[in-house]
């Protein structure tokens, strides 16, 4: 593993500088960033009630991603669009008394953003921060990438984002496997060498892949946060299950705050 790619051990404020700062450092993790109580609480209340209505993808979530709805049609972006202020509430009353994790990123980020941060808006209505994520064994993330830019221009968000980072706030990590993988290798560098996926950004072929320049086991607690713009996958869950809150940061050019969604 690279360890000028990763940066491990420091608080929100650390990471967030170093990973606007610095251009090679992949990935952050802060141990502890979701206290040991409240995953506790999680797992024996939290998981189950906002789990019960999930739908399974490659992962199981109580709401599809919005890029997802987007792909799906006008139908299901007014679906989407109709349902995510519950979602958004549920999570938050779930949690009572303790502070939505979800809620608490996005305070933070608001407050280090140098022009704030808040949620991103799709025809002046939220998108949903905070997607419930559980992989349960045997779920895997073929490599990827995640760029809302590629959804552009159909989006018509009227936004530039010059970086974009994947949110992981793990309420449960497996015994074995759920690893984070990241290679510093861009859409474009892979097009350039003719290796494509499945589809546009997804399922690039790890046989045709060098070893990734980092490799990270989640832990309990652990707020990790990736560089979505270079190519990542999520290992093979083997023995137990990885559950996080996750979502994406958006950092945007000129003056105009940073944008979160799931």
């Amino acid at each position: 593993m690279n360890s000028r790619s990763i940066i491990s051990g420091v608080d929100l404020t650390t990471a967030y500088d170093a990973l606007i700062g610095e251009p090679s450092l992949l990935v952050a993790r802060i141990p502890g960033y979701i206290p040991a109580d409240v995953c506790a609480y999680a797992r024996g209340h939290i998981i189950p009630e906002i789990m019960r209505n999930s739908s399974r993808r490659i992962y199981r979530s109580q709401v599809e991603a919005f890029t997802d709805a987007f792909r799906n049609g006008e139908q299901a972006i007014e679906s989407y669009l109709e349902r995510a202020p519950r979602v958004i509430r549920e999570l938050r009353e779930a949690f009572h008394p303790y502070a939505n994790p979800a809620d608490t990123f996005r305070s933070e980020i608001e407050e280090l953003a140098p022009y704030g941060a808040q949620l991103l808006r799709f025809r002046r209505r939220p998108v949903v921060f905070g997607m419930m994520r559980s992989w349960d064994p045997l779920l895997e993330a073929l490599p990827h990438f995640d760029m809302l830019s590629e959804f552009n221009p159909a989006l018509d968000l009227e936004l530039e984002f010059f970086e974009q980072f994947g949110v992981n706030m793990h309420l449960e990590a497996p015994c074995r496997g759920g690893e984070l993988n990241v290679w510093d290798k861009t859409l474009d560098s892979m097009r350039e060498v003719g290796v494509s996926g499945e589809n546009k950004t997804y399922g690039f072929d790890p046989a045709r892949l060098p070893e990734p320049d980092v490799t990270i086991r989640p832990s309990v607690g652990d707020l990790i946060i990736v560089k979505s713009t270079r190519l990542h996958s999520v290992s093979k869950t083997d023995r137990g299950r990885r559950v996080t809150i996750s979502g994406f940061l958006g950092l945007t050019r000129g003056k105009i705050g940073a944008r979160l969604w799931s």
